[in-house]
């Protein structure tokens, strides 16, 4: 009787040991899972600027430009038909995705300068679609509160640049963009009717650069994903 009380001492003993070493081995893991989160939100918080989407100029031909500068009627406007191909829009924060054959529309910003250096009066969009998607449907939305044409010389690259600006749309869930910073570099201008007082139209490639920080749930789902991974290492080593 003696001895199976002692066995049943042990046996005790020996169950109350596993569950504290299988508490340990939980609480580890959920130390471990909670660390990762906190360092992924501070590398994420930490990170530089880094370039957002671009696009390389599309048209070498004056005959067929992005961007108007009409001083007549005090404009600026521009885009790329989705008639038209060639213009591969390249998403950085993606891991550089790249969407082939996109088209854009610049909506007219008042501009009434009537020079080729000045701010423009209005704010405006710049809505990006994939190939073949009707208006409704924009890839990545970028609305702006005002843009400055900068001149780099008669005939040289001027830059078009846009200010206080706010980024949309369905490949920009799961991201908060700040400190954006998004530019029109100008090529191949050419007068409109050959006069330079009514403005003048140009080719254009476009850049972009942004300070991008995941939000809260794309963090938590990065750093679960990390924990399996980690988890899985340990288990098959």
């Amino acid at each position: 009787m003696v001895e199976m009380h002692m066995f049943s001492d042990l046996v005790h003993k020996l169950c109350s040991l596993a569950r504290n070493v299988a508490e340990r081995k939980t609480m580890k893991r959920i130390y471990l899972f909670i660390f990762y989160i906190l360092t992924i939100t501070s590398l994420a918080c930490a990170s530089p600027t880094q370039t957002m989407i671009s696009f390389a100029n599309p048209s070498n031909n004056a005959s067929d430009p992005l961007i108007t500068v009409d001083f007549t009627n005090n404009l600026i406007s521009g885009g790329w038909d989705d008639s038209k191909t060639g213009l591969d829009l390249v998403a950085h924060f993606l891991g550089g995705t790249t969407y082939h054959n996109t088209w854009f529309v610049i909506s007219p910003t008042v501009y009434t300068d009537d020079t080729f250096n000045g701010q423009t009066d209005s704010g405006g969009s710049i809505q990006f679609y994939q190939d073949n998607t009707p208006a409704d449907q924009p890839l990545m939305m970028i609305e702006y509160d005002y843009a400055t044409l900068s001149p780099g010389g008669l005939f040289a690259d001027e830059v078009f640049t846009l200010g206080d600006i706010d980024v949309s749309g369905p490949i920009t869930e799961g991201f908060n963009f700040t400190q954006e910073s998004i530019s029109f570099s100008l090529a191949n201008q050419h007068f409109i009717d050959d006069n330079p007082q009514n403005g003048f139209t140009a080719t254009a490639s476009f850049d972009s650069s942004a300070k991008i920080v995941p939000e809260p749930l794309t963090l938590t789902l990065l750093g679960l994903g990390g924990s399996v991974l980690i988890l899985k290492r340990k288990r098959q080593a």
